[in-house]
């Protein structure tokens, strides 16, 4: 019987997990090494917690709702009166357990399993332009393995819910802007609303593995690997300023993970 040195397609290696977060090198050097699909570990893990985290998140609003509690934005004070009607309106609308459980493990699974989807064919694109020698499931790969971080991002959340025992108000870096001036501040609360230090995180562990798989120098990885990331990022904001300025209020779902 022989042997290959290629993964087999589906297998899990649960193992590597807390090694790609405390020895990056020796994971994505194995994912330089391997030509199978190794991308379903890490996007399994990122689905079961952010589930979890929706599941909190419904439980808490479901709660408040039944107790009569509503939430408020942390700029609420900033509010015109016929925006503080529209947001109670609003949320005394969408407190069903479709719009409290359903849409958002939709919007949670589409943020994951397309948002790795396009940075991987971006970051592949990318590459293959700037002279690099990787596959486009090498991209995959390693896009997935770097996104562990936001993995443990959400297994924070989950904690910080259970303790707490009310919904993050400000995500990221965005309780530093007064998004009630319009304009660019909304833009830039979409924008620091995804920058936090697991964003970071991932961004060094996309330079890491891409320098290993697509045979590139240190800068250039990192050159091309920031464009592709706040492009994505930009275009993410460009959305959540284009929500604030069509429904009066933030969208505050990422897209990218």
């Amino acid at each position: 019987m022989t042997t290959s040195n290629s993964e087999t397609p589906w297998r899990f290696s649960f193992n590597r997990l807390l090694q790609v977060l405390t020895k990056p090198g020796l994971v994505f050097d194995w994912v330089a090494s391997e030509s199978g699909r190794l991308w379903l570990t890490p996007l399994l893990l990122l689905t079961v917690v952010t589930l979890a985290r929706v599941a909190v998140s419904g439980w808490l609003q479901a709660r408040a709702a039944m107790m009569g509690e509503i939430p408020l934005p942390p700029d609420w004070i900033y509010y015109t009166p016929e925006m503080q009607e529209q947001y109670m309106q609003a949320a005394q609308a969408t407190s069903s357990p479709v719009f409290v459980y359903v849409l958002p493990a939709v919007i949670g699974l589409a943020a994951i399993w397309l948002g790795w989807l396009i940075v991987s064919s971006l970051l592949h694109l990318a590459f293959t332009l700037s002279g690099g020698r990787g596959t486009t499931l090498t991209s995959l790969n390693v896009v997935a393995w770097a996104g562990v971080p936001f993995s443990l991002r959400e297994i924070l959340r989950v904690i910080y819910l259970m303790i707490v025992r009310h919904p993050i108000a400000s995500a990221g870096l965005s309780g530093f802007v007064n998004t009630t001036d319009g304009g660019g501040s909304l833009f830039l609360s979409g924008l620091l609303a995804l920058t936090d230090i697991f964003l970071v995180w991932h961004v060094i562990l996309l330079i890491a593995g891409s320098k290993r798989t697509e045979a590139v120098s240190g800068p250039k990885a990192a050159v091309v690997a920031l464009i592709v990331i706040l492009l994505v990022l930009a275009v993410q904001a460009a959305f959540t300023y284009a929500g604030g300025l069509l429904g009066g209020m933030m969208i505050s779902r990422p897209f990218y993970f």
